[in-house]
């Protein structure tokens, strides 16, 4: 199917190959990604050949272990820090809280002087974002020790073709409206539509993450 926009530069969430071949093989839209923050603006973009993330100008980019904040060395992932060097807004050494790592073999569109990030590998710490939104660790938490019923709660983020899924799963003796008042609650909590709320047997969730990212972005 033709559609009338020819050329897309998408952000906010990684780019999947699966999503960016429904738009380019079925929809004939030349599509690009672009990454960056609301704090620092646009970090990196893809050129013509869509080999990894060219750096944006003015920006100084590391790639530094999670833990010591020390710089990597080349082709080794470790989390994107950002130096903002802005009379208005600097920003030093400011940890996005994504994984990358630098490629180390040039471009072949020619930039030789543009080093680039693989792209999107994973987030530090207990946050993932969903449909263009953070949901953190504290917020399930938060959630759980809202309602005294629950013996455990875990949210499972998944992918069901090109859009994110959000179940809860939960321990715990509790009625239909409990479950209800459960979902409803999450989602004023996430600011995010709920999928469905699912119970568990008593035990299951013992030594679960309360926020497991199941999405795969090959």
């Amino acid at each position: 199917m033709e559609f009338p926009l020819q050329r897309a530069l998408v952000s906010a969430e990684p780019l999947p190959s699966s999503l960016r071949g429904m738009f380019q093989e079925e929809w004939g839209i030349d599509t690009y990604q672009c990454y960056g923050t609301a704090d620092v603006g646009t970090i990196g973009f893809e050129c013509v050949r869509k080999e990894g993330l060219h750096l944006a100008q003015g920006l100084v980019v590391q790639v530094c272990d999670p833990v010591t904040g020390e710089p990597l060395t080349i082709g080794d992932v470790g989390e994107v820090v950002v130096t903002l060097l802005n009379k208005v807004y600097p920003l030093i050494r400011f940890g996005t809280g994504d994984l990358s790592r630098f490629l180390e073999e040039p471009c072949s569109c020619g930039r030789w002087a543009s080093p680039r990030l693989a792209g999107f590998m994973g987030r530090v710490g207990d946050s993932v974002k969903v449909r263009g939104l953070f949901l953190h660790g504290h917020q399930v938490k938060a959630l759980a020790g809202e309602f005294p019923w629950v013996r455990g709660l875990q949210v499972v983020v998944d992918r069901e073709g090109v859009r994110d899924t959000l179940v809860i799963r939960v321990e715990g003796k509790a009625s239909p409206n409990d479950l209800k008042a459960l979902k409803t609650r999450a989602e004023g909590l996430f600011r995010l539509k709920v999928d469905a709320v699912e119970t568990v047997a008593s035990g299951e969730l013992k030594g679960s993450k309360s926020l497991e990212d199941r999405r795969k972005w090959d």
